[in-house]
């Protein structure tokens, strides 16, 4: 009896999961403020070296803490060690969020590539001469959550599918990512994603990605079992 009980309440009593989860785009501006809606405050982390720079903010649930860090990716900047201290930022995420500016289609094509990269892995090669070397690719069980913001225009479910069928066409077979439409000035989108009014609800971003870190955590938990 002692045995069995152990078993059902070491889950409960044991040490607190973390959860790491990263917020990328080619806008610092636009996937910082995302932090901030997530996180209430942002932390920027600057590497002086190279004046690479991310956010970093933790958001604490109920079962555990989850560390975000927020970054632009892309860029003319062809520093290898720009590019090895800016992939080292997110290559341990257990999940990602892209953000994609659905009014400016001229960068969908940047963002496909730069998908593409954060999944497999940057040469080196390609930027300094050098062969061999390249920055990590992440997990390619990680599960990836497609933002299509629109902004202050009207969502356009079709016109968000479409771009998300461009960016991540080269991302590979195992490509676990879901998509959604919405709009950050108006927080419309959030309100049908959630089935939360949202004005019952302090931050409207808040229910949305509790119920995706929830579906990342029982991912993780049934991967674990398995290879018990």
């Amino acid at each position: 009896m002692a045995f069995l009980l152990g078993k059902v309440l070491s889950p409960i009593l044991g040490p607190r999961q973390r959860k790491k989860i990263a917020i990328i785009g080619l806008d610092d501006a636009v996937v910082t403020d995302l932090l901030k809606r997530l996180c209430g405050t942002a932390k920027e982390k600057l590497d002086v070296k190279t004046y690479a720079r991310a956010h970093t903010g933790t958001k604490r649930t109920l079962s555990c803490d989850i560390d975000y860090v927020a970054l632009e990716v892309g860029g003319s900047n062809g520093n290898p060690e720009y590019r090895v201290w800016m992939a080292a930022q997110y290559e341990d995420a257990d999940g990602f969020i892209w953000v994609l500016n659905g009014g400016v289609t001229e960068c969908i094509w940047e963002a496909r590539e730069e998908i593409k990269t954060v999944r497999m892995g940057r040469p080196l090669r390609q930027l300094s001469g050098q062969g061999g070397e390249k920055t990590a690719g992440v997990s390619p069980d990680a599960p990836w959550l497609v933002l299509v913001d629109f902004k202050g225009d009207p969502l356009s479910i079709d016109e968000a599918t479409r771009q998300v069928e461009i960016v991540i066409a080269d991302s590979g077979d195992t490509f676990d990512w879901t998509f959604r439409a919405v709009s950050t000035a108006t927080s419309e989108g959030l309100r049908e994603a959630t089935g939360t009014r949202i004005h019952d609800v302090k931050n409207p971003y808040w229910e949305f990605y509790k119920k995706w870190v929830a579906k990342l955590e029982y991912a993780t938990i049934v991967a674990y079992s398995d290879r018990l």
